[in-house]
């Protein structure tokens, strides 16, 4: 059964510019009242934007109604903090919006400024960290990442880990703040869900309330687990027992019932899914939603009776404003919370029961419902009973939601979904909608050797029309699986044998960051993600729209630029990218055999896009005529380095100077779009340069040196103006990894259209990319025009070039994703 998204909603709210306006002094006036009509809770006054026509997509349908008449039973402690927040360091910086680096940017620039730090300008304090236990969610858990199938129920606790501002209890005027949530991935590691305190701690003292779901009930999930049981254990021979259990001393237990239980267990620990749908992680990031609205509603209160820590969340939590970060595992489970986030799939007291009598030694931690299940096989027997009922509420369970009569659950305002280093495998017919999405690819990765997110972003990038969300692809060099849990300290990339050398701390000529380092930078990364797209602080869009550099605080040692270190890919929504030429049937129809002009290139080849679907969930790339060798590259039977990406693209070889390709644009319009934009993978060597021309139908053209403008043509974190000398000459510790051993992706080059002086934008009649070196292997795809907001970023910078309207009656299109 696939899930289909029950309905899809209009991004697009129109607001009469007055109004805007006046809305905007008023926040200038008193930081403490949003400017809002509702006379009960506001929101937090956050940053307003700065780009004219920046897009609020549309407010969530909550119905309180629904959430039980009574207060979240639970437990509640706090963990002491190593690093307690000192009261004398709130405000003691000015509230700034941005970094000024030249007061005139220049607008043919790469970057106009330098975001800011996000430690800077805390407007709160953080409370101390709160552990929760908030009761048991009956979730589903499948090895099917398709349609689901054959799911059976679990039992998954609620618990994890809360931040929010000291001064959320403090305050005299009823605002809400927004929420964020962190899920783990699947980790033997104690604690998972305490390794992201230290971007917690950030963005609770920036006004977010923040949780990290403890996930350890469904990492260690073997309700799908179906062989062996323990009838075959008893049966398998010793040579097979250990096959399965190699290094372990299965002769150790004395023979027995003991010895069968201990064996299944030993077997079940190793080779157990732990859901490897992700399908019980999304919906355990929805159950502790529902908790969290219940607390909203009722307070959270201890079995005693009395008012629990989290009481005061009461009327505090803003639930039209959340974000979520998954990593690893935990990114899959963003994934499908954001697919069931409009129709969930329903768990039943019945589908409880019957995991519960198939496997009782599972439900060992709820004595009184594997009682309640034995004495007849009838499940409406079973759940109708009293003795079910009473032991549902003694051990403190809830169902997870599912839809209603009329196919609609409640909607949670999903604002952001940020995948960290994920896993991903399912359905590509049922994707998130209309909500920005990120994907974080760590360089060094040495656990997801797939490289699964760079799927996640090729096959999520493009929306529906009416999808005006943008999506993001990040890709950290150097950065390995592990060090963005500061629980997880081993690292991955190094023990990994089958990686490349330049990944390998011991290594000479090695590109890792340090564990501090690369949280550093995951810092600014996924809060400044969180900030500006739940929170709408405006201060961050300029580094999410390609237009600012990383702040020092990103870099290794805190200091100096670090840009080549992440190269980010922007494809925006909706009416704000044009595409001119994506190599997909498709979107493109026949347009590449009748627009496009390849000269000196040796062979080419046109790749789709892999599209998973039942019956199929592995589909590969197929190419016409055929992938060209540089692209192909296997380890062990599936890809871990060499071309990773699976975006619908075209590949091209060439071995003399000046390869080209030339797009007939016609008579093209370049009106309200302020980029061109393209990705690009190198496969060989690992750097290459393209020089840009465009032409305008008068023959005014001008070129541009891609490089000046992107870090998408090194396969390693080389500075142009430091470590190498494009086109002609390689940095030297290149040169074991020119045939492929490299991580390769498609990385967007994004160029100002104001680069190309003298060319008529409104006129324009060609595009040429030509490659000056004398040989290599790229892929292309995503030609574009986009729109990143720049005008807008300029005018705020120098107070010029917005045309400010004096009718009334005009309105403002508001674009704040």
């Amino acid at each position: 059964m696939a899930i289909r998204q029950a309905r899809e909603f209009s991004m697009i709210k129109w607001m009469d510019a007055g109004a805007a306006r006046v809305c905007l002094l008023g926040m200038a006036l008193a930081l403490s009242m949003a400017c809002s009509t509702d006379s009960k809770a506001q929101s937090i006054p956050l940053e307003e934007g700065i780009f004219s026509g920046q897009l609020h997509l549309e407010q969530a349908r909550i119905d309180d109604t629904a959430v039980p008449n009574e207060p979240v039973i639970g437990k509640v402690k706090i963990i002491t903090d190593p690093e307690p927040s000192q009261e004398g360091d709130v405000f003691d910086e000015p509230v700034t919006t941005r970094t000024l680096d030249v007061p005139k940017p220049d607008a043919a620039a790469r970057f106009l400024e330098t975001a800011p730090d996000v430690t800077s300008a805390a407007k709160y304090s953080s409370t101390q960290t709160y552990e929760y236990d908030l009761g048991n969610l009956v979730a589903t858990a499948s090895a099917d990442g398709i349609d689901f199938t054959e799911a059976a129920a679990l039992i998954a606790p609620i618990k994890g880990v809360i931040r929010f501002p000291d001064e959320l209890s403090k305050d005299k005027i009823k605002i809400t703040y927004p929420v964020i949530l962190f899920l783990h991935g699947r980790s033997p590691v104690p604690d998972s869900y305490k390794g992201y305190d230290y971007l917690a701690k950030d963005l609770a003292k920036h006004g977010y309330v923040v949780v990290s779901i403890d996930a350890a009930s469904v990492n260690n999930e073997m309700v799908t687990f179906k062989r062996p049981d323990e009838a075959d254990i008893a049966s398998f021979p010793p040579k097979t027992l250990q096959r399965l259990l190699p290094g372990v001393d299965i002769n150790s237990p004395p023979p027995g019932k003991a010895r069968i239980k201990w064996l299944l267990g030993l077997i079940r620990a190793k080779y157990a899914s732990g859901d490897a749908s992700s399908l019980a992680r999304g919906q355990l990031i929805l159950g502790t939603l529902d908790r969290l609205r219940q607390i909203n509603q009722q307070g959270q209160k201890t079995k005693a009776g009395a008012a629990g820590p989290l009481n005061v969340l009461k009327g505090k939590l803003d639930f039209t404003r959340i974000g979520i970060m998954g990593h690893s595992r935990g990114g899959h489970g963003v994934v499908n919370a954001l697919r069931l986030k409009d129709e969930r799939l329903k768990t039943t007291a019945n589908s409880l029961a019957e995991s519960i009598r198939k496997k009782p030694d599972l439900f060992e931690n709820y004595p009184l419902l594997v009682a309640a299940t034995q004495g007849t096989a009838d499940l409406a027997v079973i759940t109708g009973s009293d003795k079910f009922k009473k032991a549902l509420k003694a051990h403190n369970i809830f169902l997870a939601t599912g839809s209603k009569g009329d196919g609609k659950s409640e909607l949670y305002g999903f604002k952001g979904g940020f995948l960290l280093a994920p896993t991903y495998a399912g359905s590509d017919e049922d994707k998130p909608k209309n909500v920005p999405l990120a994907v974080l690819l760590p360089g060094c990765d040495g656990d997801v050797v797939t490289f699964d997110g760079a799927k996640a972003f090729d096959k999520n990038r493009f929306g529906a029309k009416d999808d005006q969300a943008p999506r993001y692809q990040v890709l950290v060099q150097g950065a390995n699986h592990n060090f963005y849990n500061a629980k997880w300290t081993s690292d991955d990339a190094s023990n990994y044998l089958e990686g490349p050398d330049f990944c390998k701390s011991n290594a000479k000529g090695n590109v890792r960051l340090s564990a501090d380092a690369q949280r550093n930078s995951g810092l600014f990364l996924i809060d400044s993600f969180m900030r500006y797209h739940v929170g709408r602080e405006m201060q961050f869009a300029s580094y999410w729209n390609a237009q600012a550099r990383l702040p020092q605080a990103a870099c290794p040692e805190g200091k100096g630029s670090c840009d080549e270190r992440v190269v980010l890919t922007v494809q925006k929504g909706g009416s704000h990218s044009k595409t001119i030429q994506s190599f997909n049937p498709a979107r493109d129809g026949s347009s590449f055999n009748r627009t496009v002009v390849l000269s000196g290139i040796h062979e080419h080849a046109l790749c789709d896009l892999p599209v998973s679907k039942p019956p199929n969930p592995f589909a590969v790339t197929t190419c016409t005529p055929e992938q060209l060798p540089a692209f192909i590259s296997a380890v062990g039977g599936a890809p871990r380095q060499g071309f990773l990406s699976v975006a619908d693209h075209l590949e091209l070889s060439w071995t003399k100077i000046d390869a080209s390709i030339v797009k007939n644009l016609g008579d093209l319009s370049a009106k309200g779009y302020d980029s061109l934009t393209f990705r690009i993978a190198v496969a060989r060597p690992m750097d290459q340069e393209v020089e840009v021309t465009l032409t305008d139908t008068a023959n005014q053209s001008y070129p541009i040196t891609a490089s000046n403008f992107s870090d998408a043509l090194h396969n390693l974190p080389r500075r142009k103006d430091v470590d190498v000398k494009i086109p002609v000459v390689d940095h030297p510790d290149d040169e074991v990894y020119t045939e492929g051993q490299a991580r390769i992706f498609l990385n967007m080059v994004a160029i100002p259209l104001k680069a190309f002086e003298g060319v008529d934008l409104a006129h324009l009649k060609e595009l040429k990319l030509a490659f000056p070196k004398e040989s290599g292997s790229v892929a292309i795809t995503d030609i574009e025009l986009q729109n990143f907001g720049r005008d807008e970023l300029i005018a705020s910078k120098t107070g010029i070039g917005l045309a400010s309207s004096k009718k009334p009656e005009d309105k403002v299109l508001l674009i704040s994703q």
